[in-house]
């Protein structure tokens, strides 16, 4: 209460306006310009009694004993929940009446008492992800995590931005974290997410067995928090807030290897720094190099921590991983392969022999190919040179061609394709793409045909017989006559048509 001393004058005048004229206590106090706890002061025990001497009866009495029966069971019931069941018991009164009693008889919880916990040296870390926001890779946009351990004793933090969630990513960074720090400690504290508790019943666990695998091969008892209880691992939740606050605000992250760069030099030269919050007399790093000797040593084989699965590669010589399709050798197509995959690389093995190896892709829906596995697919098709464009039909190989253009009978299969890819006719004396352009006739004839440019050039560089092309029997410098509209000029025209079918777009 307000202790304020006024004049006697006006202690009387505040009388008089409650007692005389019954002004209300706000009215003096706003007229005044007083405090209302002087108001209630001045007027004290001399103001009138309230009405009646005891509380009235309501509706409500004969139910008050199972209200707060059941609020006692259920301190979080909600007051229309209990009106509803009062209801159901012949109460006639109103909800409003119901919740003023209920908010005056809740039961208070009780809150929990927590006790500080300092572990020793090289014993436990706390390990979680954080959501940081996106980040934009070949062919679309993908969430971006933070991956944080921290090591309780030193507060010693490594981190590093990664992809997904998953339990591989997770053995991937477990094992990048035991070799920044130089060891592993005796056990991991972590959450409970899918990709680290396979299922759960009461206090018993089982972990995913890749996580099981690995901890067996660095003798580290593993530990989960316990469920929607964040206050067992307020250590790394601390860490994650420090990264947010502390790096990434104002931070433009333009790939995941120059996000990761820039986090580890934030580590080593800022977080690393800190003052110790228990040993205030000392740095985060200082406490860290005692913690290291405590730490359990790695072993000296190397830990796998690439994915590995089976995968079915499809009849085009394809395989499906992670949203997208990966190309394979024409050997391995309809088989089943094994996949190895790391955050960087996807490797495809056929009985160990590798038949496709690809920069991993973290876009959707995309189709990675290798060149040479689509020239290998082409060198078994027949023809396969005169429907393709460009790089694809020059890709083959030239003796190959040149065998094929030698056979009996190929001639005829040559043309059956020109007709039906035909991207540029002959007319009369002029060759005339599909959009009626004249091309003009350039370089020595072929077959009394003029060449396209660069069609005498491009046959020397291919080694390809002009005789030839022309056709078996026909002279490939005889005189233009024949060759006309009507005339059977068909063979010596095969090289214009195909180059300017290969050409068209």
């Amino acid at each position: 209460m307000v202790a304020m001393t006024i004049e006697r004058q006006t202690e009387a005048e505040i009388r008089r306006l409650f007692f005389s004229e019954h002004w209300k206590k706000g009215t003096i106090a706003q007229q005044l310009g007083l405090h209302h706890d002087v108001v209630d002061r001045v007027v004290g025990p001399h103001g009138p009694s309230p009405k009646g001497g005891g509380p009235r009866p309501s509706a409500l009495d004969a139910y008050q004993g199972f209200v707060l029966e059941t609020l006692e069971r259920y301190p979080t019931l909600v007051a229309t929940r209990l009106y509803d069941m009062i209801v159901e018991r012949g109460y006639t009164g109103s909800l409003r009446t119901l919740r003023r009693f209920v908010l005056l008889n809740r039961p208070t919880p009780r809150q929990e008492v927590y006790v500080r916990l300092e572990t020793l040296a090289g014993e436990q870390p706390q390990i979680d992800w954080a959501h940081v926001g996106k980040i934009r890779v070949d062919g679309g946009v993908r969430p971006l995590y933070c991956f944080v351990q921290v090591l309780r004793y030193s507060r010693a933090i490594w981190a590093e931005l990664v992809l997904e969630q998953t339990t591989t990513s997770l053995v991937r960074s477990l094992v990048r974290a035991a070799e920044y720090f130089g060891g592993v400690t005796h056990e991991w504290l972590f959450d409970n997410p899918k990709s680290i508790v396979a299922a759960r019943e009461g206090s018993a666990l089982r972990f995913q067995a890749e996580l099981i695998e690995l901890a067996s091969q660095l003798h580290v008892a593993l530990g989960a928090c316990r469920v929607r209880k964040p206050t067992d691992k307020g250590g790394v939740e601390r860490a994650i807030r420090y990264l947010k606050t502390r790096f990434f605000p104002a931070r433009v992250i333009p790939s995941i290897e120059s996000g990761n760069a820039a986090l580890l030099h934030f580590l080593e030269t800022v977080a690393m720094q800190r003052r110790h919050p228990i040993q205030k007399d000392r740095t985060v790093g200082e406490v860290f190099a005692e913690e290291k000797a405590r730490l359990l040593r790695l072993p000296s084989a190397t830990i796998p921590t690439e994915l590995v699965t089976s995968v079915p590669a499809d009849k085009t010589a394809f395989v499906s991983f992670d949203g997208n399709r990966y190309s394979v050798t024409p050997e391995a197509a309809d088989r089943t392969l094994r996949l190895v995959a790391t955050d960087v690389e996807v490797r495809l093995l056929d009985e160990g022999r590798v038949v496709g190896q690809h920069a991993r892709s973290w876009a959707k829906g995309r189709v990675i190919e290798a060149p040479q596995h689509r020239a290998a697919l082409l060198a078994t098709k027949a023809g396969a040179a005169l429907r393709l464009r460009g790089d694809d039909a020059d890709a083959l190989d030239d003796r190959r061609r040149r065998e094929q253009l030698g056979r009996p009978g190929h001639q005829r299969r040559c043309d059956g394709a020109l007709e039906v890819r035909l991207t540029a006719v002959l007319v009369g004396e002029r060759v005339e793409d599909a959009e009626g352009r004249r091309a003009e006739p350039q370089g020595e004839p072929v077959d009394g045909l003029p060449l396209l440019d660069g069609e005498a050039d491009g046959a020397a560089e291919e080694g390809l017989d002009l005789g030839l092309l022309a056709g078996p029997g026909l002279d490939p410098n005889q005189e233009r006559a024949g060759h006309g509209r009507d005339g059977g000029g068909r063979h010596g025209s095969l090289l214009v048509l195909r180059r300017a079918a290969r050409r068209a777009v």
